[in-house]
């Protein structure tokens, strides 16, 4: 449902853009299309809402991702794979509070670095350009470690087949595709920062599985049957 609302939405949206200017116009203020957009087609003072509405969702999706990133930093924490202080949790606001500073921070800090240095904002904007095939080898991963983990379960019936087998094989291999053609066009700087990017994670996965002796890496798939549902 959600993938079927947004297709429709951002299709209007895009055929919106189109109609209102003209190509070379947005292309001149593709820094604030939006806006100009708005005061193309109801002109002042509705830019100015637009402008604020984008504030505020710029301001939201923050919020977002610092509950997001606090949460999953709290449950890898406690699977041994983080820091143990991203996985206390405040005794007043039963929340991971520590977390959730430190990223507010992090944040912070790495904001005023991309505004005032240009060679941090340089380096911020090549991590950035990669992370769509960040998350394509991520879900392919998801996609083959799904069908190995049930593998004793997969050719139990048609269902597990298609579920298990056929569908995770077969959308790991199409992310995988487009992930591999995509490496192969990127600019030396944004190709070894993926690089850079796949080293230190293998470092921190082989610290925590070795090191810290994480349990995660010892849980076994189990299948959910109707008792557990």
């Amino acid at each position: 449902m959600s993938v079927a609302i947004l297709g429709v939405y951002y299709t209007v949206l895009v055929v919106t853009l189109q109609g209102a200017a003209s190509l070379a116009d947005i292309s001149a203020h593709q820094d604030s299309a939006l806006i100009f957009i708005a005061h193309q087609l109801v002109g002042s003072p509705w830019d100015k809402a637009m402008a604020l509405a984008i504030v505020l969702s710029i301001l939201g999706t923050t919020q977002a991702f610092l509950v997001g990133a606090a949460r999953i930093s709290f449950a890898m924490a406690r699977d041994r794979l983080l820091p143990e202080v991203l996985g206390e949790i405040s005794p007043k606001y039963r929340t991971p509070a520590k977390a959730t500073i430190i990223f507010g921070i992090s944040m912070i800090v790495v904001t005023w670095l991309y505004v005032f240095l240009s060679s941090v904002a340089g380096a911020f904007d090549t991590v950035v350009s990669v992370v769509g095939i960040m998350f394509a080898l991520f879900y392919a991963v998801t996609g083959f470690t799904v069908t190995w983990a049930f593998r004793a379960t997969v050719t139990a019936s048609l269902r597990n087949l298609i579920s298990l087998g056929l569908i995770p094989v077969l959308g790991g291999g199409v992310l995988l595709a487009i992930a591999l053609v995509s490496i192969r066009q990127l600019e030396p700087p944004a190709f070894w920062s993926l690089i850079a990017i796949a080293l230190v994670s293998c470092v921190m996965m082989t610290v925590a599985r070795f090191g810290r002796g994480a349990a995660f890496f010892q849980t076994r798939a189990t299948e959910a049957g109707p008792q557990t549902i």
